[in-house]
């Protein structure tokens, strides 16, 4: 199964059982509470719109993990065309959902983690080229939602980076 239903998608998460706290409160179905569900509703669109013929020319694309049709949500971006076609999914998605898909962080990680993988990989002599694939092959296999957080602790709000009494509090140079 390379690329799920929408309904494929709501099952897989009554499916999880996940224990989900959503502002302190313990929550049993977490895809159907009004804090979430609109975000859920925008990740089930996506896999909605892959099995529209207009969807499926932006949304998905032929893996050489698999050798499948996948979302083009969890593909590697392996050429220049590959960075276009994300654009023109993303103005497709956009005019259609209105709203933000919540998958954007996890198909760049998965490109740019692999490129510093392989990097590493023939530096150091590791394996995590060859784990990422993998894991990436297990992702596109069964069509999951992969998500990327994006940020620092902050520290106090009400202080500029610089004015932080512990650094580390923000990204910073240590040293030029």
């Amino acid at each position: 199964m390379a690329v799920k239903t929408q309904d494929q998608y709501y099952d897989s998460l009554k499916d999880l059982h996940p224990t989900t706290y959503i502002l302190g409160e313990k929550v049993e179905n977490p895809h159907e509470h009004p804090l979430i569900k609109h975000m859920l509703a925008g990740v089930a669109k996506t896999y909605d719109l892959c099995h529209d013929p207009e969807g499926k020319k932006h949304l998905v694309a032929e893996s050489k993990l698999i050798g499948e049709e996948v979302s083009r949500f969890v593909k590697f971006f392996e050429s220049r065309d590959d960075l276009l076609a994300k654009v023109r999914m993303l103005k497709f998605l956009t005019q259609r959902i209105g709203t933000c898909v919540m998958r954007c962080t996890g198909m760049d990680a998965i490109s740019s983690v692999g490129i510093e993988a392989y990097n590493c990989d023939k530096k150091h002599g590791t394996t995590y080229w060859e784990r990422l694939q993998n894991f990436v092959k297990l992702i596109q296999k069964n069509d999951f939602v992969l998500f990327s957080g994006v940020t620092d602790v902050k520290g106090d709000r009400s202080l500029r980076p610089s004015e932080q009494k512990d650094p580390d509090m923000y990204l910073h140079v240590v040293d030029k």
